[in-house]
């Protein structure tokens, strides 16, 4: 019986995926089964944390009655400052930009905050060098959309709970479903 409940997941995930848009490029952006191609990244005075893991499948709470989301969970130590290069994240099919010719990318995708503490989400480009979007979180699942410009090349996303400012990581939890990148050009 176990293939049959597998075959059948995977078919859910990839007709799930499909409907979201072929012009998508993120691959699992529906979290409908898993959080396979999301990753996470921690920076601790200015060092990179390899083993900073924060994200959970939750299965049956995703937006619009979904199947799933990514839930991402930060905790910072009392009297540590994290930038907002921490978070989670995921890869896209590279979007080419220079100063010359600036990449264009709009950014759409589900989120609410999951705890009392989590105000807003930072979003952009993973390596900076780019605009960063901070959007406020409230209980209930919002859509939120935004376009991005950078003047490097873009190949991942990076979604981060941050103060007001968007400068600052902050502890937190926020629940993240359907995100949808796509390249308007440049």
């Amino acid at each position: 019986m176990k293939p049959i409940i597998l075959t059948v997941c995977a078919w859910i995930c990839l007709t799930a995926t499909q409907a979201i848009g072929a012009d998508n490029l993120v691959e699992n952006s529906d979290l409908a089964c898993n959080t396979n191609g999301w990753k996470t990244i921690s920076q601790k005075s200015g060092e990179r944390d390899k083993d900073a893991d924060f994200i959970t499948y939750v299965a049956d709470q995703g937006a619009n009655g979904t199947k799933g989301c990514l839930k991402m969970t930060t905790q910072i130590e009392e009297g540590i400052s994290i930038p907002t290069a921490s978070g989670v994240y995921t890869n896209i099919s590279k979007v080419l930009g220079s100063a010359e010719a600036p990449a264009h990318i709009k950014v759409t995708f589900y989120a609410k905050a999951a705890d009392q503490d989590t105000g807003y989400l930072t979003v952009g480009r993973l390596w900076g060098g780019g605009k960063k979007c901070i959007f406020p979180l409230s209980s209930e699942w919002e859509k939120f959309e935004e376009e991005i410009s950078a003047l490097y090349d873009t190949d991942a996303i990076l979604f981060c709970p941050s103060d007001k400012s968007g400068k600052e990581a902050i502890n937190g939890e926020v629940l993240l479903d359907e995100v949808v990148v796509e390249d308007l050009g440049q």
